[in-house]
């Protein structure tokens, strides 16, 4: 069974000449108001923020939360439209959410994001597999 950081990479690589995508990592993390400055390592390893502040990693609501669910990978995907719009490029919101190899399992909250980022018109979907992630992108260019 390879990990799903080893699966992550292998996606990441697999769809890095077809969409644009940026690891996304979600939780808490604190930071000084004073800069650099404010933070000190000690010897045993520990660090002391002064100053110190929490702020939202990866995507965050306007409360200053981190959303729940939003996928390992996100970017877009380059599109070329109808004649209708002379042929013009796009961007398409691209949300890929990876697991271990032997699928992992999806949170209610990651299922949610995908599906919300489909209604939106974008491409979404949890994979374990570069060959999986690869399917989700021209399914959608199928419009499947």
């Amino acid at each position: 069974m390879s990990s799903e950081n080893t699966i992550q990479r292998q996606i990441w690589l697999a769809l890095g000449s077809i969409s644009r995508l940026f690891r996304v990592n979600t939780g808490r993390a604190w930071i000084s108001g004073m800069g650099p400055a404010g933070v000190k390592r000690l010897p045993n390893g520990s660090v002391v923020i002064t100053a110190a502040r929490s702020i939202a990693m990866g995507f965050s609501a306007p409360s200053g939360d981190t959303i729940v669910g939003a996928s390992d990978l996100a970017g877009w995907t380059t599109v070329k439209i109808t004649p209708e719009m002379v042929g013009r490029d796009v961007a398409v919101y691209t949300s890929i959410e990876c697991k271990n190899s032997k699928g992992g399992r999806s949170s209610p909250e990651q299922l949610n994001w995908a599906a919300q980022v489909k209604i939106g018109g974008g491409i979404a979907g949890i994979v374990s597999s570069p060959a999986a992630a690869l399917l989700i992108i021209d399914e959608w260019k199928q419009n499947k």
